[in-house]
């Protein structure tokens, strides 16, 4: 996993894209960590996830806080890349 751009258009020779924190394309698997900021960006980051999730990718929200316990996120994402195809 690491950080790649996902290219969600093209217009005249320009693309717009999104560069997720962690990309696992074989899983296809976002994985977002979300500081304080995200609090005050919901509209911003719901219309992100419709994009990418529109692009069949699956995304895992992380809050910052949770980092603390590096164990319990671990096993979140095992959780959620068992779950997945």
């Amino acid at each position: 996993m690491r950080q790649h751009p996902i290219i969600y258009e093209s217009r005249d020779g320009e693309y717009f894209f999104y560069i997720p924190d962690f990309y696992c394309s074989s899983k296809k698997l976002i994985i977002e960590l979300d500081g304080k900021i995200h609090e005050y960006q919901k509209y911003h980051d719901q219309h992100r996830e419709e994009v990418l999730k529109g692009k069949k990718l699956n995304i895992l929200r992380i809050k910052n806080e949770e980092l603390s316990d590096m164990e319990g996120v671990i096993q979140k994402i095992e959780e959620v890349l068992n779950n997945l195809p």
